[in-house]
């Protein structure tokens, strides 16, 4: 299929440090391998006109702020995307159905001396809008989605924390089971020996946080086991590196 992408965007600087923009674009992406699985492919191996890809259009605006050592960028979206004749092997299902999302995404940062925090937050309300799950929230998506990170500096030592979270969200486009929210919590510490040596030290899911990111069941199985897959249990890793003098 053909179809045109386009961008357009502008912005107005209301003072030193602050100013407002605003963007559409349209775009679209391509349907993967899986549409040979589907019965929109002809004979020939071309798709069936119209389905070879999805649209994508987005709307944004928003503000952004910067003073000295602190910065807050605010911004609200509306989306809307296509996803059609994709096949989904583990559940054997043809998807074809349209969503809507609105929300607004805050990043912010601050700095005191040695210290720096930075964060963001996304809020998502999206829906399905067409199809047999028309008015449900697709699977996956949360309403938040948050990240904290807190940075110390203090000549050749930097030592600080990552902090991730997401709220519950629906395993499948059913809304029947539910994937709880979790924090996962990173640690990281780097110091710099001499001028070519680095020591470098990182710990993901300090608390050794059990946490589901998608599951391939909408509802309990009879055993009441669902097929899931969780993030990584706590791991630790340290770095050495050296910088040849070519390399600094």
């Amino acid at each position: 299929d053909r179809y045109t992408s386009y961008s357009a965007g502008a912005s107005w600087r209301l003072a030193p440090g602050s100013a407002v923009f605003g963007r559409i674009s349209r775009g679209a992406r391509a349907n993967a391998d899986r549409l040979l699985f589907t019965p929109f492919v002809r004979a020939d191996g071309t798709a069936v006109p119209g389905l070879s890809a999805d649209r994508i259009t987005q709307l944004e605006a928003g503000w952004k702020w910067r003073s000295g050592n602190y910065l807050l960028n605010v911004t609200a979206f509306h989306t809307e995307t296509q996803e059609q004749a994709n096949f989904e092997a583990t559940t054997q299902r043809l998807i074809s159905q349209d969503y809507e999302a609105r929300g607004i995404e805050v990043e912010a940062l601050a700095a005191w001396g040695d210290f720096t925090l930075s964060g963001n937050f996304t809020w998502t309300d999206a829906e399905i809008v067409s199809g047999a799950f028309d008015g449900r929230t697709p699977r996956r998506q949360p309403d938040l989605l948050y990240t904290l990170t807190p940075t110390w500096r203090k000549g050749r030592v930097t030592i600080g924390g990552n902090f991730v979270g997401i709220t519950d969200s629906f395993a499948q486009d059913g809304n029947v089971l539910k994937m709880p929210g979790y924090l996962q919590v990173n640690a990281f510490a780097e110091a710099r020996v001499t001028d070519a040596l680095t020591v470098s030290l990182n710990v993901n899911n300090l608390t050794d946080e059990f946490a589901i990111t998608e599951a391939e069941d909408g509802t309990l199985n009879a055993n009441g086991l669902i097929r899931a897959r969780p993030i990584n249990p706590r791991t630790t890793s340290l770095t050495l590196r050296y910088a040849f003098q070519g390399d600094r």
